[in-house]
């Protein structure tokens, strides 16, 4: 399946407040995917934490230091929900990670409907460190690692988007149930809410 044709660069970022943020075309970025995970984290702070972009391509390429600088002042174990966004270079693409540390289960939740087995290994062995860094024993608990069964094949809507969407919904257990039109309304909404610092619930036309 062909993967949609987009030039992230992931060092750089595009000003949220440019004249085309509205422009349901544009792809969203590392900006716009910080910006709004942040949010996202704010808002279910308690209970939900969502990685920045750049953890994920610290601990793969640097090793785990380099990810322990992202969360040395968050304990991450107290929260029931951890998201990591997670950029894929060769295929040019963004997923999503859930771990539901209250259910012991990771999802790989990708538009594709791909997993990456070698990625889930990754975020495993970095959850183990963390809590041997943190509490002196390696964590015991064996998520269940499971791929999603939700996922687009339509190349009308960017990867950025999708998880951006996925996460919005996982924060606060929403079903996972939207269609095109939702995602393009989604869109517009997510860049307001950008603007606004403030996440509002993107409602899929199934539940209204």
């Amino acid at each position: 399946m062909a993967v949609e044709n987009r030039d992230i660069d992931t060092t750089k970022g595009t000003t949220i407040n440019s004249k085309t943020s509205l422009d349901y075309y544009e792809c969203l970025n590392d900006t716009y995917i910080n910006k709004y995970m942040d949010l996202i984290t704010q808002r279910s702070a308690n209970e939900v934490y969502v990685f920045d972009t750049f953890f994920f391509i610290a601990f793969s390429e640097k090793g785990f230091s380099s990810g322990h600088h992202w969360t040395k002042n968050i304990n991450i174990f107290s929260k029931k929900k951890l998201m990591i966004p997670i950029y894929t270079k060769e295929e040019n693409r963004w997923s999503l990670v859930l771990v539901d540390m209250t259910k012991e289960k990771m999802i790989y939740y990708d538009k594709f409907g791909k997993n990456n087995s070698k990625h889930m290994r990754l975020i495993m062995k970095y959850l183990k460190l963390e809590h041997f860094l943190r509490n002196g024993v390696f964590l015991r608990t064996n998520f269940i690692q499971i791929p999603s069964s939700i996922f687009s094949s339509n190349v009308f809507f960017d990867c950025g988007l999708f998880i951006c969407v996925i996460a919005e919904h996982l924060s606060r257990n929403a079903r996972l149930l939207f269609s095109f039109t939702d995602m393009k309304r989604f869109h517009k909404q997510i860049v307001c809410d950008m603007k606004d610092d403030n996440v509002s619930f993107l409602i899929s036309s199934y539940n209204t």
